[in-house]
Order: C-alpha cells, then structure tokens, then sequence
C-alpha cells in the first residue's frame, strides 16, 4: 500500500469533519482498499479511527484479498433459495459500523461518470437504493464526498505511477500487434479488434503482474478522421487505403489503473500536405515542453499549442 494515503484520506476527512467514508464506485474502491472489484458491488469503509473494511461477495473474495485491507468480509451473493437482495446483505455487514454513533458519512453523492470494473457489460454504482440503505443502518447525515475523493486522485503516487507505467507499457505490445497488421483493404474495425485482443490475451498475465486487462480501441481513417476531434471516436467498416491516414485511440486497463493513447500514421508514403502537418505539430509540440512548469494553467499551454499550429 502507499504508505501515506489512509494518513492523507483521513486528514481531509477530519477537515471536513467526517466521521466515515463509504464508497462503492469500483475506481474509489481500488483506491481505498487496492481491490478492483469485478461485479461493482463492493463496499470500501474507512472510519475516521479504527481499521478500513472491505465489503465483497463471497465469489470476489479469493481477489479481493489482494487488496491491502486486512479485513475482508465476504456476504452470500445469488442463489436459488431467494431473490437476491444485496442492500439487504451489505446492510448486515455494516450493522457493526452501525453500533457507533457516526453523524456526517461521506459518500459518492454526485458521480455520475464512473470508470468500468471489469465485467464492463453491466457497470453498476450507489445511487438511491444504497444512500437509502446508508440512512437506515447508521440514522447520520450523507455528504458528498466525491469532490473530495477526485482531489485526492488529482495526485498520483509513486505506487500509482509504476501501475500506469505497466498499463502503458501493455499499451505499447497492443500498438505493435496493431502496426503488424495494417495493410491496405482492412477494416477500420478489423484493425481495432486486433489492439483490443492483444490487450485481452497478452495483458492478463504480462510480466507476471497483471491479473485482469481489458483494452478498447477505435480505429479511423481518410476522411474518416476529420470526425477525431470529437469527444468519441467509432470504427467503422471502412477499409484503409494507401495514403490514408490512420488514427488509433486506445483505452487499456490493467487492474484497474487506466492508460488513453492516441497515435496517427501514414499508410504509405506520406504526401507533402501530411508532411507540413505533421511537423507543424511537431513543431507545437516541442514549444509546449518548454512551455510547461508548475502551476500553469492548462489553458495556457494549449492556448501556446494552437497559436504556433495557427
């Protein structure tokens, strides 16, 4: 574990005078306990004083003891003797906490965007039902507490880094099976298959350090790219000519920590048009390395960026 996040987590919770912090959302979680959670029906409670909990179904435990949280308490997920009720089952494992008299509980009140845990076909995160259930087992006040848990992720650690580091450097193997495979009269979404199952078949496992790795690319290319500035990119059933540029957006987790490269190429040799686009870029590119210190704003080197491109 970083050696210094529960002291940090726990100095701005005494700030804002919070008694308990409970997040469910599967990136706050890794980043409380350590544990990316598979189905996003994990709870991460970390009290003001006292030891951090881990709430998990029974199925995730063998995984959730990777965390750093020592206490992990698995409940009874699904079965065929009842209907499934999981604020049921987390509320019997917070009676405990309940015990306390705990007056302001900080919670995830205001996320709305919320990174994938790992079954990415059925995100699931706290809304109503949860804060509900909250109310009920400790009879406190809910704050959000998302700001604060946002500010605290502003800043990464070393321990983070190196994780972003694997995820990127598996990003890169993807890259490579990617290049390997372009050529003129594929797909744009036959190409974007190969970067994601590199990731998937590749990732879990590489380096003996990755446990589970997901990846998600977009192809564009021709015409097709002018729509790149968009805040999406989709890969369609264009297939690449020669001379087409090609653009690559590709999302990789590993465990949890997430990496977004974008790269472009030329198919082919490129033409004089591409060439003075590429080193006008280029060009921008190199000014804002010098530009940026601390504490500029990012308006401003983009602002720099835009001037030389101009």
């Amino acid at each position: 574990m970083d050696p210094t996040r529960l002291s940090n987590i726990r100095r701005i919770m005494e700030k804002e005078r919070l008694d308990l912090l409970i997040c469910r959302s599967p990136e706050n979680v890794l980043y409380l306990s350590g544990y990316w959670p598979i189905t996003g029906w994990s709870l991460a409670v970390l009290p003001l004083e006292g030891e951090p909990v881990l709430i998990v179904p029974v199925s995730e435990l063998e995984y959730a003891r990777n965390g750093w949280i020592k206490d992990v308490r698995p409940y009874e997920g699904e079965s065929l003797k009842e209907v499934f009720n999981p604020y049921k089952v987390m509320a019997k494992c917070l009676e405990e906490f309940g015990q306390h008299k705990y007056v302001k509980i900080g919670c995830e009140l205001s996320l709305e965007t919320i990174a994938t845990n790992s079954v990415v076909g059925e995100v699931s995160y706290a809304s109503v039902p949860t804060f509900n259930m909250l109310r009920k087992v400790f009879e406190a006040e809910l704050v959000d507490a998302s700001g604060i848990l946002a500010k605290l992720r502003s800043v990464k650690s070393e321990y983070e880094i190196e994780k972003m580091k694997l995820s990127a450097k598996l990003a890169s193997l993807a890259i490579e099976r990617f290049l390997e495979s372009i050529s003129e009269g594929v797909k744009e979404s036959t190409l974007a298959s190969i970067a994601e199952a590199a990731v998937y078949s590749e990732g879990v496992g590489f380096e003996n350090r990755v446990r589970r790795a997901r990846g998600f690319a977009f192809v564009m290319s021709g015409e097709n790219t002018s729509k790149a500035w968009y805040p999406f990119n989709i890969s369609t059933d264009r297939r690449v000519k020669r001379g087409d540029v090609i653009l690559l957006e590709l999302n990789v987790c590993a465990d949890g920590y997430w990496v977004d490269i974008t790269r472009t190429w030329v198919l082919g040799k490129p033409s004089s048009e591409q060439e003075t686009i590429y080193y006008a870029i280029l060009e921008a590119q190199e000014e804002v390395y010098k530009f940026e210190y601390d504490q500029v704003e990012a308006s401003k080197v983009d602002e720099v960026a835009r001037s030389l491109i101009a």
